[in-house]
C-alpha cells in the first residue's frame, strides 16, 4: 500500500504507482497507463490528453476517471481489505463494466 497523500492526483498516482518493475521511467510508465486507458475503453488517448489531465489544464474524462478510481481501489484497498474494496464501489456507485465502457 502507497501513502496516497504524495500524489496531488489521481492521474499522478496511476502514472507513478503503475508497473513500476517493467517502466523505470516516468515516460514509459505515461505510455504504459495509456496502453491500458486505450486498451480498457477502447479509446485512443494520446500523451498530450493525459498532460492535459496531469497539469489539470483540461479535465479528466469521466470514463477515465472511473477507470483510475476502480484501479486505485483494487490496488491500494482491495488487496488487504476486500470487503472495504468493495463498499467503497459500491458507495460510488463504480462498477468495472461501466468504467470500462461495456454498458
Amino acid at each position: 500500500m502507497t501513502e496516497l497523500c504524495k500524489y496531488p492526483s489521481l492521474i499522478d498516482w496511476a502514472i507513478n504507482s503503475h508497473a513500476l518493475e517493467d517502466t523505470p521511467t516516468a515516460a514509459s510508465r505515461k505510455r504504459a497507463l495509456l496502453e491500458d486507458i486505450n486498451r480498457a475503453l477502447d479509446t485512443n488517448y494520446s500523451e498530450p490528453h493525459l498532460n492535459n489531465w496531469l497539469r489539470g489544464s483540461k479535465p479528466t474524462p469521466q470514463r477515465v476517471w472511473r477507470y483510475l478510481t476502480l484501479m486505485l481501489i483494487e490496488a491500494e484497498v482491495s488487496f488487504d481489505h476486500p470487503a472495504l474494496g468493495s463498499e467503497l464501489v459500491r458507495l460510488l456507485e463504480l462498477n468495472e463494466t461501466e468504467a470500462k465502457g461495456k454498458t
